[in-house]
């Protein structure tokens, strides 16, 4: 059955085509924040950008969510925040009395935190670096010296966790009062920490927390303690040197589904766990591994994996360079790694930028489109296609396929390899939102956008390639509407909850051929819509419908409904 949507009045209806010292203190940074698969290219091409040669050597990185800085700790003590369009050294901070091993940004970007060797958690604001406020690590006698290892801000900016070598604990941002402490007194804490599920569980090294009341989820038998989550499926990544493999683990079970070998078959006299990230689209993988020998320095095996199948896009060696950091832009298109050259710590600090991109040429005729120029104007129906790499307006589609708004990845969504529109809501209720949708040939898959806390999530929604949506004049309600197994189906989202619940309308059909179009929805009220169904034959499936037979409007109705009742009505003009 074929749907077309024409020009609307009041309300536009926006039609979707298919179209540390020790091993245990080194920190991964994984920038993260679900249409089921994403080609990538057969190979990524990987360009150095640029090195930069702090006077220590690098433990942890971070990038901001807006991407344009790049924060390192190093084992001195000292925090550098450096431009990423140029390399240049916008300012130090110097608050640690020892190693800085965790950093993080907050998602609006106004404040800065680090944690280190001397067990202190330093808030600052990220532009200034003035110092807001200090909190203790959760001093435990488990045996070993307390550590900070991870540091990690909610998507919504409210919560900041924290992962040490003994203990796990969220604060309140704020007030900084200490909400709950998930695990202490037990040696092996967190030197990863991830909120996942829009800030509703927390990974914290091997174990998966529910939020809201610190419940143990389930734990994972991955290999090393340094682990990255995929923000859009539900597998996480860690590796040990012990046998120079990543495992892919389940967060469902905690099994290993995959292994990934890492490090090239050498015999090096001393290897380090590598270190792994994902990037914000979820779709790409990247280790990096490092081996020495005593008598020639360190070397580091940078690895790209493409996450659907596994397949390697990119390997590459790095001379002389021993690892202990790795983080990868919001927006996907950098990577970064930090440690020392060898072959002693002695020798200073090296960080290293790649570029990310696919080999062969420029951004691909993949696009996105967005409404411009003022996506929150109700009455605002111009669109425009963005394409891959392009930046319009707050909007922005990466490289890698990624949906970023004002500077941060939406997460919880992942797009096809086609065209995709977005239907943002005229007014903020309960927060601001946006209905997108992105289709193959067979399947359409819709989501609620939730912008305010760059977060998203699938509705359930049948059909083919063609979804259409509307928001109420006061987007408290929206409208979708798609047509499945010649089901004439609609759907009603109400928010804040959410949740699209399906109801049908019935007009009389005298042939399963014929086709039906839709036009003139206007809103009666707030929860209550009026629309013209046209009923006409359809030239692909029947064999005796011309082109101006198809222009002829067989049998015309007026349909009423309600979003909220899910109740409708048809009338025949």
């Amino acid at each position: 059955m074929r749907l077309k949507i024409l020009a609307l009045s009041t309300f536009p209806i926006l039609f979707l085509l298919f179209a540390e010292t020790s091993l245990a203190q080194r920190r991964v940074s994984n920038q993260t924040s679900p249409a089921q698969t994403r080609q990538l290219p057969a190979q990524t091409s990987v360009v150095l950008l640029r090195s930069l040669s702090p006077e220590s050597p690098t433990r942890s990185l971070a990038f901001s969510h807006d991407n344009k800085v790049l924060a390192s700790g190093h084992a001195d003590g000292t925090i550098k925040f450096w431009r990423t369009n140029d390399g240049s050294l916008l300012r130090d901070s110097h608050h640690h009395a020892k190693a800085v091993t965790a950093l993080a940004f907050s998602p609006n970007g106004d404040l800065f935190a680090s944690g280190g060797e001397d067990n202190a958690i330093i808030i600052q604001t990220a532009n200034e670096g003035h110092a807001v406020q200090t909190l203790k690590g959760i001093d435990e006698n488990c045996g070993i010296t307390e550590v900070v290892q991870g540091l990690s801000f909610s998507p919504d900016g409210s919560v900041l966790a924290y992962g040490s070598s003994c203990a796990i604990a969220l604060w309140h941002v704020g007030d900084w009062k200490l909400i709950r402490i998930l695990k202490r007194g037990e040696i092996g804490g967190a030197s990863s920490i991830i909120f996942l599920q829009a800030g509703q569980t927390l990974l914290a090294g091997h174990k998966l927390y529910r939020v809201s009341d610190g419940a143990l989820l389930s734990e994972l038998q991955c290999y090393g303690r340094h682990l990255a989550a995929s923000p859009i499926r539900d597998i996480a990544a860690s590796g040990t040197s012990a046998i120079d493999k990543v495992g892919i683990c389940s967060l469902k079970d905690g099994r290993v589904i995959k292994e990934l070998i890492v490090a090239p078959n050498k015999r090096y006299d001393l290897v380090t766990d590598p270190e792994v990230a994902f990037d914000s689209s979820g779709m790409m993988l990247v280790s990096a591994a490092s081996g020495a020998w005593r008598d020639k320095g360190s070397e580091t095996t940078l690895r790209f994996w493409e996450t659907q199948t596994w397949r390697m896009l990119h390997n590459e060696t790095i001379p002389l360079m021993d690892t202990m950091a790795l983080a990868m832009s919001y927006d996907g298109n950098m990577i970064a790694a930090g440690g020392y050259l060898s072959p002693s710590e002695n020798e200073g600090g090296v960080i290293r930028i790649w570029r990310l991109g696919e080999k062969g040429g420029g951004p691909s005729n993949q696009s996105i489109a967005v409404r411009t120029p003022d996506p929150e104007a109700a009455d605002s129906t111009e669109w425009t296609e963005l394409n891959r790499g392009q930046k319009k307006g707050a909007f922005q589609f990466s490289q890698t396929r990624t949906l970023l708004y004002n500077g941060r990845p939406i997460l919880g969504v992942r797009f096809r390899a086609t065209v995709q529109k977005i239907a943002i809501s005229p007014r903020a209720v309960a927060g601001k939102y946006a209905i997108c949708a992105t289709s193959d040939d067979i399947d359409s898959v819709a989501f609620l956008l939730r912008l305010d806390n760059h977060s998203g999530k699938q509705l359930a929604i049948q059909g083919p390639p063609l979804i259409w949506a509307a928001w109420s004049p006061t987007g408290a309600h929206a409208l979708v509407g798609s047509y499945y197994e010649a089901d004439e189906a609609l759907y009603s989202l109400n928010l804040p909850s959410g949740v699209a619940r399906r109801f049908s309308f019935k007009v009389s059909k005298e042939k399963e051929e014929e086709n039906y179009d839709l036009d003139n929805l206007s809103w009666i009220d707030n929860g209550v819509f009026r629309m013209r169904v046209t009923v006409n034959c359809n030239p692909y499936t029947d064999d005796n419908c011309s082109d101006q037979d198809r222009k002829k409007v067989l049998r015309e109705y007026e349909v009423q409904a309600n979003v909220v009742t899910l109740t409708s009505s048809a009338k025949r003009r």
